[in-house]
């Protein structure tokens, strides 16, 4: 009887240990890959951020790469603190200027680049989305909303999920083909010069659980819409400015309007930085006698009000930024000059 009893203990002591050691080991080996997980995070953000680095430089490209299996993160606080983030592991946008959505996940992510011209580069801004997001840009017949659909055609990248639609199209009250959600993670309805009208436009069930954003677009302002919950029927709205093709689609590439407006007030900084360094280059053609004595006029307000624009902007946004399409005019109209006058160009 002892002798059983013994037996029975050391089978129970065997199994106890056996699995001690095993959990041991099982810690172990989730402690390993936690490790080998975050590091692998580490080295895709080091990447990312050199990619995206390269992308923001390179004017008008569009270039595919693949998209890290946590997918990408990116987000503005009201504050102005723009990061991006891959798994655990998250960098600041520090000088970059990108507008992406909140959340990308898929095989591949596109980057595109486009300059701020006013006329000049002022610098060069980023946009990030892939095929899991879907832009639906909601049209009429009118010549306001024709001229930005052409606008968005002759520069929106292929590689940018897209479609055109009228907004009879979208409005399932009146169409029982109205448009609907094919697995996208996330949809974006761009209004270009027509009425969102979010109080009476009733979309198709497929959109209720979706990350749905919008944005109005008129020649002179933009309307950011954010949804009020992921399956909300209601929208909040905030205003907004631009100036110019590329901050027209940093709007519709933007996740909401605070991604937006720290982005433009940071490449409004850069404006006026530029436009000083040309207006310092206006001030040395001005005090060359050999220059002015060929006839060489230079106008130094133009410049100086776009520096100045880009100072506020820099601090604030406002209303103030669309004073900068005519300035842009003018300043080109002035280069156009001093060029046909075999005179040294500002820029």
């Amino acid at each position: 009887m002892k002798g059983q009893f013994e037996v029975q203990f050391n089978w129970v002591f065997v199994l106890i240990a056996g699995a001690v050691i095993l959990a041991f080991f099982f810690s172990i080996v989730l402690k390993q890959r936690a490790i080998s997980e975050q590091r692998l995070e580490l080295t895709l953000a080091g990447e990312l951020d050199a990619i995206t680095t390269s992308a923001s430089v390179a004017k008008g490209a569009a270039q595919r790469i693949s998209l890290p299996k946590a997918g990408l993160d990116f987000t503005c606080s009201d504050e102005c603190s723009c990061t991006f983030s891959v798994g655990s592991v998250t960098k600041d946008y520090r000088d970059k200027l990108i507008f992406a959505p909140s959340h990308i996940e898929g095989d591949t992510v596109v980057f595109w680049s486009l300059d701020w011209q006013i006329p000049f580069r002022a610098t060069n801004l980023l946009f990030v989305t892939n095929d899991r997001i879907k832009y639906f840009f909601v049209h009429d017949d009118s010549a306001e909303s024709e001229q930005l659909v052409g606008k968005v055609k002759a520069l929106l990248p292929e590689q940018a999920n897209s479609a055109f639609v009228t907004l009879s199209d979208v409005d399932c009250r009146t169409n029982p083909n109205c448009i609907k959600n094919e697995n996208y993670i996330r949809v974006k309805f761009v209004f270009l010069n027509t009425d969102p009208a979010f109080g009476d436009l009733q979309l198709d069930d497929s959109f209720s659980d979706t990350e749905l954003a919008a944005v109005h677009i008129t020649p002179d302002a933009l309307t950011f819409f954010k949804r009020d919950s992921k399956t909300a029927t209601t929208f909040t709205p905030a205003s907004a400015y631009y100036a110019g093709d590329a901050t027209l689609f940093a709007a519709i590439f933007s996740a909401d309007e605070p991604m937006y407006r720290c982005n433009i007030q940071a490449a409004s900084r850069r404006l006026g930085y530029v436009a000083r360094i040309i207006q310092s280059r206006m001030e040395t053609f001005r005090a060359d006698a050999a220059i002015i004595e060929r006839g060489c006029a230079y106008n130094p307000e133009t410049i100086a009000r776009v520096a100045t624009v880009g100072d506020e902007q820099g601090t604030s946004l406002s209303s103030g930024l669309t004073e900068l399409r005519g300035l842009s005019l003018t300043l080109n109209d002035e280069n156009e000059a001093l060029l046909r006058q075999s005179c040294p160009t500002l820029y």
